[in-house]
């Protein structure tokens, strides 16, 4: 149990009142969401709109994963949430599969990709920490802010390298948590319950140890003053597009949920994650025979700062043509570009043994042959 208090102290009376009990991320989390990203994904919820900056980081990943990816033909995205990128992956390749725990996240990739009209994609339940897939399976494997979110990122890990094919890439992006700006990150949102009851949806995330916990707490007022209270923040949050509150921020909804009591609180539920630190992210890639292990800066940024400049400059518009060509190349650079900073990984499954060669193996970077605009799924 982390030693840090939080600075609401929510963390606190979960532990002191609620005795709450152990289940997964899968179901107090992505179960409960009928779109991870409340439906604003671009070109899947979307249309592409070339005047929003987050648009052109968005397109600039795309091209990231693909270009990663060189001359593969099938590929595997683990943790595809509403279908990203797997969906916008598909005119690429030959075959994407999307792997998911949560069976409601497999239902929503299906949909979409009905809705796309994409028969190159298909999507699986399953447990990225034991994969139903036989060894060698695919050419190139992607994973967005998605390892960090099983049960065990190592055995994530171990499984993504004994599926891919050997010379196949491996592209990941993570949060790194020993970057956060703060040691410790709250988030809460109450939200309507079943028959009168209140859902207090509570998260906390410790930077030194990179561990993050999720709550779900059932509870019924018995005070009417409380009712009121919570009745409020429900509504409140309710009417958010993003209905999670720093609760320090929100001192009368944090003073709200604390002056609970033991009596009034119905179920208790938590997940944990522990985070994978970069330091020892890097060395188990390596440990597991993975090879040209480079920490870059990713194609998302560079993507960013063209469409913000474009924007401030008032050229947008004439530059709107060319945002796919422009986005594929921020996206060579932030492959090319080598960082200290966290968060984007590519490396190669190693082909073991071999002959010395005086020819100098291929990086990973160097294979984007993938060079056309998208085409027709």
């Amino acid at each position: 149990m982390p030693k840090q208090k939080t600075p609401s102290g929510i963390f606190e009376w979960i532990q002191r009142t609620c005795r709450p009990q152990s289940a997964d991320s899968s179901a107090l989390r992505y179960e409960r969401m009928d779109s991870q990203s409340d439906e604003s994904l671009p070109e899947v919820y979307l249309p592409l709109d070339h005047r929003n900056p987050s648009h052109w980081h968005h397109r600039g990943m795309i091209w990231d994963y693909v270009l990663a990816m060189g001359d593969a033909e099938r590929i595997l995205d683990v943790g595809p949430g509403d279908g990203w990128p797997s969906l916008l992956m598909v005119p690429h390749f030959k075959e994407v599969v999307g792997i998911d725990q949560s069976a409601k996240r497999v239902e929503v990739c299906k949909a979409n990709a009905k809705k796309m009209r994409t028969r190159k994609a298909r999507f699986e339940q399953m447990s990225a920490c034991k994969m139903e897939f036989t060894a060698n399976s695919f050419d190139g494997v992607v994973a967005a802010t998605s390892i960090e979110q099983t049960p065990n990122p190592n055995a994530a890990l171990s499984e993504i390298h004994r599926v891919l094919k050997p010379g196949g890439v491996f592209r990941m992006t993570y949060e790194a948590l020993e970057e956060m700006a703060e040691p410790v990150r709250e988030a809460v949102s109450i939200l309507h319950g079943e028959q009168g009851s209140f859902l207090i949806d509570y998260a906390v995330t410790w930077a030194a140890t990179s561990e993050e916990r999720g709550y779900l707490v059932e509870v019924v007022p018995i005070n009417e003053v409380n009712r009121k209270r919570l009745q409020t923040w429900a509504q409140r949050c309710h009417n958010d597009r993003y209905p999670h509150r720093d609760p320090r921020l929100e001192r009368g909804l944090a003073q709200s949920i604390k002056g609970l009591r033991k009596a009034e609180v119905l179920a208790s539920r938590f997940f944990r994650l522990q985070h994978i630190k970069s330091a020892g992210l890097l060395r188990k890639l390596k440990q597991l025979g993975f090879e040209q292990i480079e920490q870059i800066a990713g194609g998302g940024w560079p993507a960013l700062q063209c469409g913000h400049e474009l924007i401030h400059s008032r050229r947008i518009e004439a530059a709107a043509p060319l945002m796919e060509e422009i986005c594929r190349g921020a996206a060579r650079v932030g492959l090319g570009l080598s960082t200290l900073r966290h968060g984007n990984v590519i490396a190669v499954k190693g082909r073991g043994r071999r002959k010395s060669s005086s020819t100098p193996k291929p990086s990973a970077r160097k294979k984007t042959t993938k060079g056309t605009a998208p085409g027709p799924s």
